[in-house]
C-alpha cells in the first residue's frame, strides 16, 4: 500500500489521506477467526464462549490502523489534520474526530523523518516543519517501506506551498544583499587630481 492517497488536488486544496493497510486487516480478520473458531468448537460453556468473541474481538478491532486525513487549503489558510478510528467510529460517529489545524504560511520546509528499528529496518514519517520551531507529522506514526514514496509526497506538498519558489527568492535577495555589501566595502574613495602628490618632484 501506498504511504498517502492524494484524494484532491487542485490550485487551491491538496487532501491528502491514509487507511489501514491490508496488514492491518487482516490482524483485525485473523482475531475474529480465533474468536468465532474458539467458541465453536471449544467445550466451555456459553459465558467463556461470549467472552472469547468479545475479547479477541476487541483486540482485533482496538491493534486495527487508523483513518488519517491531511487537507492543505488556499482559501482558509489552515492545513488541517485529523485522526479518527474504528472504534470511536463504531461506538461515538457523531463526536468530534481529533483534530490539529495550523496557519499554511507558518510552513517553512516539508521534509521526511527516518527512524531505524532493530532487526526490522527503516521507517519513515513525513513532516511539516513550521516557523515557529515545531513540527507536525502529515501521518501521526512512522511506516516502512520505501522512502521514495514519501519523498514524492514531500515533492507536491512543496509545490502546493511554493516552497521551492520562496526559497528560490530568499537565495537571490540574499545573494543581492551580499553583492551590494562587498561592492560597498571594496569601493575606492575619488579624489581629485590637485589632492595627487608626486613624491618625485619632492
Amino acid at each position: 500500500m501506498v504511504y498517502v492517497t492524494i484524494k484532491e488536488q487542485t490550485a487551491d486544496r491538496l487532501h491528502l489521506s491514509r487507511e489501514p493497510t491490508t496488514r492491518s486487516w487482516s490482524i483485525v480478520v485473523g482475531c475474529l477467526s480465533l474468536a468465532f473458531g474458539a467458541a465453536c468448537y471449544t467445550a466451555d460453556n456459553m459465558a467463556w464462549k461470549l467472552f472469547y468473541v468479545c475479547a479477541l474481538s476487541y483486540l482485533g478491532v482496538s491493534t486495527l490502523e487508523d483513518w488519517e486525513d491531511c487537507v492543505f487549503d488556499r482559501s482558509t489558510g489552515q492545513v488541517t489534520i485529523r485522526k479518527v478510528g474504528l472504534l470511536r467510529k463504531m461506538f461515538q460517529p457523531t463526536a468530534d474526530q481529533k483534530c490539529v489545524v495550523s496557519n499554511l504560511s507558518e510552513i517553512v520546509q516539508v521534509k521526511v523523518n527516518t527512524n531505524t528499528v532493530r532487526y526490522a529496518g527503516n521507517c519513515h514519517q513525513l513532516v511539516l516543519v513550521f516557523s515557529a520551531g515545531y513540527s507536525m507529522g502529515v501521518t501521526e506514526t512512522f511506516t516502512f517501506g520505501d522512502k521514495s514514496e514519501h519523498e514524492n509526497i514531500a515533492d507536491v506538498i512543496r509545490k502546493f506551498l511554493k516552497l521551492d519558489e520562496d526559497r528560490i527568492e530568499e537565495d537571490k535577495e540574499e545573494y543581492e544583499d551580499d553583492t551590494t555589501a562587498s561592492s560597498t566595502g571594496d569601493s575606492f574613495e575619488q579624489i581629485d587630481d590637485s589632492e595627487v602628490v608626486d613624491e618625485t618632484t619632492q
